[in-house]
């Protein structure tokens, strides 16, 4: 089970049957929306606004957590872009690490975002994101 937004989790495993996920009122226990089909295995992570990002493995997904929808997803087996690898989610924004350094991407898109950012943090808030160098843990003020 994973937050999903205000009064919504997410629930995935055997307990859910053959669909793979939904999407719960956490007051009356309602199904919501049903997730899509491959993600029963992922870790998801709310954004803080309207989306969860889901990794698995390489493939890193979004789904709108109104509807269930698929927003985006990026496989390692798919040509074009290499998925990153998620360390955080805040407020629209998904960060990583990819091939050329940090990276942060729209989190309702799956783009690029127009400012490429210096380092890769693990945790971020309204305030701060964290980052851990060289066993060291730095925290920058949160922008944008």
């Amino acid at each position: 089970m994973d937050a999903a937004g205000p009064g919504t989790v997410r629930v995935a495993g055997p307990q859910v049957g053959e669909k793979g996920g939904q999407l719960l009122d956490v007051t009356s226990g309602t199904v919501r929306a049903t997730m899509p089909p491959g993600l029963r295995a992922a870790g998801c992570t709310h954004d803080g606004a309207a989306t969860l990002v889901c990794t698995h493995g390489f493939t890193v997904a979004a789904v709108d957590t109104a509807s269930g929808a698929l927003l985006w997803s990026l496989k390692p087996d798919e040509p074009g872009r290499t998925p990153p690898t998620v360390t955080a989610v805040w407020h629209g924004r998904v960060y990583g690490r990819a091939v050329g350094g940090p990276v942060a991407l729209d989190a309702r898109t799956g783009a690029d975002m127009p400012t490429k950012p210096e380092a890769v943090p693990l945790r971020v808030n309204e305030y701060a994101g964290l980052v851990l160098d060289d066993n060291r843990l730095y925290g920058y003020p949160a922008g944008g």
